[in-house]
């Protein structure tokens, strides 16, 4: 979609458009054909600003270009003269009141700009990862769609299962898909959840059980529904929260958590014996009740 600038129909008849033509046309061409050209050369010039020139700052621009820019073929410092003199440059070569006709147009840009880097940086692949990713074919847009099986191609569904596709690949294909699919679906049209926000959690939550070699959940159990009395896992890892820290993979780091534990509740008793054996009960007090030996460690 092209750029706009708005374009008032008071320039027809303005002072400085007249003292424009004059400065560059005088004696040179009839009266209605300098009109003509200065109005041409303002809008070639504002056209050219809002790709080279968005803050309508011309400094690092010489005559030459300037004029190129204008598509005027005569003298380039006449011109940059003639457009100073009429008000249309600023002495510091700045277009005159440039933010009042392109700022909308510029915030706009900026806004697109910004929104488009937070995406990037949400949808971040790992270069570890990226060797998992689908060769996606995104269709030629270009082309006008002519049949009903390119129309179903382009439908929601075919998009979803799509990013799903990918979304599967990141995570390691862990667990059953059908399932994982389902919940996918669920999340993407009943709670109208956003693919980056979903392919960010798997990426966070996979990079975090790699480093911290913990077990990682099935696609589906990491997706699941949430309810009035259970709420979903994955949205706390878009976030950028990390809830994972207690995922035990392994015998050892278990039973370091149950050790921390057992100090904590005193469940030890202060003894060298094993956490799972109750405490010795002193003189005239009632015994602690210990963990049962062997009831949680060496689970996973």
């Amino acid at each position: 979609m092209s750029a706009w600038i708005e374009s008032h129909q008071s320039l027809r008849d303005h002072p400085r458009k007249d003292q424009l033509a004059e400065e560059l046309f005088v004696g040179r061409v009839p009266n209605d054909v300098a009109n003509y050209a200065a109005v041409g050369i303002l809008h070639y010039l504002w056209w050219w600003a809002l790709d080279y020139a968005q803050d309508g700052d011309l400094t690092p621009f010489s005559d030459r270009q300037i004029a190129t820019a204008c598509r005027y073929i005569g003298d380039p410092q006449v011109l940059v003269a003639g457009l100073t003199r009429s008000g249309f440059l600023t002495a510091e070569r700045r277009l005159h009141n440039w933010y009042d006709y392109a700022g909308r147009l510029i915030e706009k840009r900026e806004a697109n700009a910004a929104r488009t880097r937070a995406y990037r940086v949400r949808t971040h692949v790992p270069h570890a990862l990226r060797s998992e990713l689908p060769n996606r074919t995104v269709p030629n847009r270009t082309k006008a769609v002519k049949n009903s099986l390119a129309n179903a191609d382009a439908s929601p569904g075919v998009e979803i299962a799509r990013d799903f596709d990918v979304w599967w690949a990141t995570y390691g294909k862990i667990g059953n898909k059908a399932a994982c699919r389902d919940n996918y679906r669920w999340w993407r049209t009943t709670k109208e959840a956003p693919a980056d926000e979903l392919l960010h959690a798997a990426i966070a939550y996979r990079a975090h059980c790699e480093q911290t070699d913990c077990k990682i959940q099935h696609g589906s159990r990491f997706l699941a529904k949430s309810t009035k009395t259970k709420s979903a896992r994955w949205p706390e890892w878009a976030a950028g929260d990390e809830h994972g820290a207690l995922d035990i993979h392994s015998t050892r780091r278990l039973n370091d958590v149950l050790e921390a534990g057992a100090e904590i509740f005193e469940l030890g008793g202060g003894d060298e014996r094993d956490i799972g054996s109750p405490a010795h009960p002193q003189d005239g007090q009632v015994p602690r009740r210990g963990l049962p030996p062997g009831s949680l460690a060496g689970r996973e």
